[in-house]
């Protein structure tokens, strides 16, 4: 989103520094993004030694019967994204979009995006590390609120950069000035494998799990206590 400036002001820096994340973590899409970015220059300084070690890490994932179709499947991304943002603006004119297609007129209700539940982005979910909060789909990113705060006050946004089922990637911004980001993939109307990266010069600091749930599963998240120290 960054990159093409989806719903966010574009910046390639902003974006390789996300994908650098990201990549570390072992995410396949991200890595083929530094290799991209180190090979042209963009967002990052042009280094082809850097290219090529990215480029052999994505490489090292992939098997020859994969490459196609993680091919269409990222073509299906870029395609899909724009309209991700389109839906959301005409969900809010016409009401929440519960899941099922509603031709009648009057009823309130947006039509999905996309066929695939993975390419849609759900209007609540639920996040917990050491505590909940829940988040809530708002002009194409998410507020958090405390789970159980009386006063209902927005304390972080999320934004998607990437929601497929083997990749899921958000930008995290605390109102206090916390910046993480999210990594895991989705198994069901769930994230397994959360990973969330602090980038804070001072204050919270490190990788923790996460869980994050939705839809029939989104009772399912639990917070898990104190971080363990580092």
């Amino acid at each position: 989103m960054y990159y093409r400036g989806w719903g966010v002001p574009q910046d390639h820096v902003k974006a390789a520094q996300l994908d650098q994340i990201a990549a570390e973590n072992g995410n396949l899409f991200a890595q083929d993004d530094m290799a991209r970015d180190y090979a042209t220059g963009d967002g990052v300084p042009k280094d082809m030694e850097k290219s090529q070690f990215w480029k052999a890490k994505a490489d090292a994932q992939r098997s020859a019967a994969q490459q196609k179709k993680l091919a269409a499947e990222e073509a299906e991304r870029e395609r899909v994204a724009p309209l991700l943002f389109l839906a959301t603006a005409v969900g809010r004119i016409l009401g929440p979009y519960d899941g099922h297609m509603n031709s009648s007129a009057g009823q309130g209700r947006a039509a999905p995006a996309d066929e695939n539940p993975h390419t849609s982005l759900p209007q609540v979910m639920r996040f917990c590390a050491v505590k909940c909060f829940v988040l809530n789909l708002v002009n194409g990113h998410y507020d958090a609120v405390m789970e159980g705060s009386a006063d209902g006050k927005v304390v972080s946004t999320y934004t998607v950069l990437r929601f497929t089922p083997e990749s899921i990637v958000m930008n995290r911004t605390d109102v206090s000035g916390g910046v993480a980001v999210l990594t895991g993939r989705i198994s069901g109307s769930s994230v397994v494998d959360g990973k969330i990266t602090w980038q804070n010069a001072s204050g919270p600091q490190g990788t923790f799990p996460y869980q994050l749930s939705w839809g029939v599963a989104i009772s399912t998240a639990k917070p898990w206590g104190q971080p363990p120290q580092q």
